[in-house]
């Protein structure tokens, strides 16, 4: 699935940090075709560099409003070291 027809495009055309805590009930979501689990929460967070966006991480579970503020935080924090490392 090309990022154009996936929900992280969402944070990647945008900038910025993208959630669903049901993508089931979004309707941004598109299944991937190919997907072996489904998920409900996601957190997309745009990797950028030099002012443009590279990439996205993406955080996925598979119960509805996985992710509390402290969860958040951490999946924020997590990206930017990932960003870093990039």
């Amino acid at each position: 699935m090309r990022i154009s027809e996936s929900f992280s495009r969402h944070a990647y055309e945008q900038g910025t940090i993208v959630t669903s805590p049901d993508v089931r009930r979004d309707r941004r979501f598109t299944p991937h075709p190919l997907a072996k689990r489904d998920y409900s929460s996601i957190v997309c967070v745009p990797l950028r560099s030099g002012g443009t966006t590279a990439g996205v991480f993406n955080v996925l579970f598979t119960a509805e409003n996985a992710f509390d503020v402290a969860d958040y935080t951490y999946i924020v924090l997590l990206a930017a070291i990932a960003n870093v490392a990039r």
